[in-house]
């Protein structure tokens, strides 16, 4: 937690509660480099993780 509010990836709501940015989700999520302030670019464009298989026209 301590990264998260270094990097300003928590919001602070009131009674000792955080919630997370989209940053912060981005990061947890492997997809954010907190250090740099930068999404990072996966080449995955699917919701699920696997990498694309693209089109197969025949």
């Amino acid at each position: 937690m301590k990264k998260l509010s270094e990097n300003g990836l928590l919001r602070h709501v009131g009674n000792g509660a955080y919630l997370l940015t989209d940053e912060g989700e981005a990061y947890l999520d492997e997809e954010y480099d907190a250090e740099e302030g930068v999404y990072l670019d996966t080449g995955d464009t699917s919701s699920n993780g696997a990498p694309d298989e693209g089109t197969n026209d025949v």
